[in-house]
């Protein structure tokens, strides 16, 4: 949707504000308060690749041997980086562009088709997914966690539907979060800069011998960012968040987690407000209220050695109100799933589920939503069949989901996995996948008015289909990863994307009703896509005291149309993503209480924003004079004034982000 949406004027909000940068100062990112301190010092490069992860499989299995394209991001790293929200981390991932539009937008998109409506990655946070069905995308500002509690995120690229189902499409993003145990004690975190100024705290202990907790908050308030005469654009922002979590280990080996968060933000916004009579619109200046939050509870039993069984439940809400415009969304989901070793080299992991989104969209003239309110269930199945071949060094594995949703129907969504280890360092593996992305309700119940001008009564109007269809991928991917010392490591990633049934906005014929002038514009699916990659992932530990990561990805894509397509939105995706992207991160330990960190990234032009390539470089100076007290001195954009990221002063968007000096201070007991 161009112009203003339920996409760019609702999701230009809350903006999830430099989220911790006790990131910057805060505690270590594996165990902290009563447990032992974890820095990214304590862990060797060795240990790092061989840390379990939970994205690609349904049971934990080791980084190097997934067999899809992995990344992880460890608390404390991104601490180190001075990243303070969970998108800027992000920038860190082979493979992923990360680009600010305003203050309160970014772009996030994992190997193309990005833009303010990128759609086909699915985020979740620890398993909550904050994928919204309203758009089809993530409100990147509203997940303003406490970065201090997370442990890891978890990345794959690529298609991860078999196991997480539809949206799943391009990547999967799962934040985890500490468990309570790690988390005893009190911890507060302040930071200032210019760009946003921020207070973290959290406290946390026992309920029982048992039973761990801690509870948390964390506010900021941020700045806009600036046009390219350097004069502050309208966008100014305030958040808030609470959060839990309770973590009870009982005597049998049951496993019980119940955590949620809460959050109220208020943002300044400016955007068009249609009428049907002249004048045929106004600016509005408006602060958006948003508030919402999600619960999620979780019970776990390993009961015999070689089954295990998981029953989840989650439950998120989201409200936001514009002038003329209220967005109250409810969405639960529930899930069942039971692992079995068949045989000593055959692992069957089965579960049920089921997702219901309830939502209310009340507006007047400018959108409307028909029906207003709507009901959507999905219910899901899913097999993931696990092969191993000892004496080959080799596995395959054998997945599908299939969902039926209330726009399409039934949704199959298979994929075959093969992991190779030809000797000693080496893995080799390759994966064939189908994935599809879901209609969002805009794309099949809106009617946005747009008018032409303020006298003629002439109204562009973007309009729903109840015929749009899922959008589908078919993508063939392999990768090999060589470690040929514990202090080096090699990971390199190649796919092939090809895409049926693609989003377009055709124009039909012009009408008359009531007096204006319509020239419609309906979501359809008349387009096709291929895209191929290189993703290359380059890891050395230089010495005990210095560490290096450093990414490279090649990305190029290639759309076509229809015959009787009229689209002329869609072929500038072609260029919506730069080809090459370069990321080099230093952590360097100047010793016992020191620690100075540097991070460069290069990003080539793009070409549908007309947007230069620029490389941006960060530094961060930490001092920790004991375990409980950090601060850090940092600077982001080091050598630039400022630069865009998406265009220089395009409509609604086309901010450019300024250098940022920061300083926080983390103390816990």
């Amino acid at each position: 949707m161009h112009g203003r949406s339920p996409r760019s004027a609702l999701a230009r909000a809350l903006r999830c504000g430099a989220l911790l940068l006790s990131i910057g100062l805060a505690a270590p990112a594996f165990g902290q308060g009563e447990g032992p301190s974890q820095d990214l010092r304590d862990y060797t490069l060795e240990q790092i690749l061989d840390m379990e992860v939970s994205i690609a499989s349904p049971s934990d299995q080791k980084q190097g041997d997934a067999p899809a394209a992995v990344y992880v991001l460890t608390g404390d790293e991104i601490r180190r980086a001075g990243f303070t929200t969970i998108q800027e981390a992000l920038r860190m991932v082979p493979g992923f562009f990360v680009a600010r539009y305003t203050s309160t937008l970014w772009q996030v998109t994992a190997r193309g088709f990005s833009g303010s409506f990128a759609s086909d990655l699915l985020v979740m946070i620890d398993g909550v997914s904050v994928y919204t069905p309203l758009f089809a995308g993530v409100w990147w500002e509203l997940q303003a966690i406490d970065m201090d509690d997370v442990e890891r995120i978890e990345i794959v690229r690529g298609p991860g539907a078999s196991l997480w189902g539809a949206n799943a499409v391009n990547g999967v993003i799962n934040v985890i979060t500490k468990h309570s145990k790690d988390t005893h004690g009190v911890r507060v975190t302040a930071l200032a800069g210019n760009e946003s100024r921020e207070l973290a705290a959290r406290w946390g202990g026992k309920l029982d011998e048992d039973v761990d907790y801690r509870a948390w908050f964390k506010g900021s308030e941020n700045s806009p960012l600036v046009d390219s005469l350097g004069d502050p654009a309208n966008e100014h922002w305030t958040i808030g968040k609470v959060g839990f979590r309770t973590d009870w280990t009982r005597a049998n080996g049951d496993r019980v987690k119940f955590l949620g968060n809460g959050y109220v933000a208020g943002v300044q916004e400016s955007y068009a407000v249609a009428f049907p009579t002249a004048p045929f619109s106004r600016i509005a200046n408006d602060t958006t209220p948003k508030n919402g939050g999600f619960l999620l509870g979780s019970w776990e039993r390993d009961d015999t050695p070689d089954s295990n069984m998981k029953l989840s439940a989650w439950w998120s809400k989201d409200f936001q109100k514009q002038v003329d415009f209220r967005m109250n969304i409810d969405v639960f989901d529930v899930e069942f799933r039971r692992s079995r070793n068949l045989a000593a080299d055959n692992t069957l992991t089965w579960g049920v589920g089921y997702h219901v989104v309830n939502s209310h969209l009340p507006s007047d003239f400018t959108y409307t939503f028909d029906p207003i309110s709507r009901v959507q269930q999905t219910p899901r199945v899913f097999l993931h069949d696990e092969i191993r071949f000892p004496e080959q060094n080799a596995s395959v594995t054998l997945a599908a989901q299939v969902e039926h949703t209330s726009f399409t129907g039934f949704e199959v969504q298979p994929s075959i996995r093969a992991l190779w280890h030809p000797r000693e360092n080496h893995t080799v593996w390759a994966a064939l996948s189908r994935a599809v992305r879901t209609p969002s309700i805009e794309e099949n119940d809106i009617a946005f008015r747009l008018p032409y001008d303020n006298f003629s009564g002439d109204f562009f109007l973007e309009q729903g289909s109840s015929r749009y269809e899922s959008e589908k991928v078919v993508a063939a991917e392999t990768g090999w990863r060589w470690s040929p010392s514990p202090t080096l490591s090699l990971d390199v990633s190649a796919f092939y994307n090809h895409y049926d049934d693609k989003r377009t906005l055709e124009f039909g014929t012009p009408f008359n009703s009531g007096g204006l002038q319509f020239f419609p514009f309906t979501f359809d699916n008349k387009a096709q896509a291929r895209s191929y990659g290189v993703e290359v992932a380059c890891d050395w530990d230089v010495s005990d005291r210095w560490r290096i990561r450093s990414g490279y990805s090649l990305f190029k894509l290639h759309t076509t149309l229809d015959a009787d397509s009229n689209d002329f939105f869609l072929p500038t995706t072609d260029h919506s993503t730069p080809k090459n992207q370069i990321n080099v991160r230093s952590y360097y330990d100047l010793g016992e209480h020191w620690e100075f960190d540097v991070g460069a990234y290069y990003v080539d032009d793009v070409l549908s924003y007309d947007n230069p390539a620029y490389t941006r470089v960060d530094a961060r100076l930490g001092w920790n004079p004991n375990p409980n007290v950090r601060f850090s001195l940092g600077v982001q954009n080091a050598f630039m004034d400022q630069h865009p990221e998406t265009g220089e002063d395009l409509i609604g968007i086309g901010t450019e982000v300024e250098r940022n000096v920061y300083f926080s201070v983390s103390w816990s007991h």
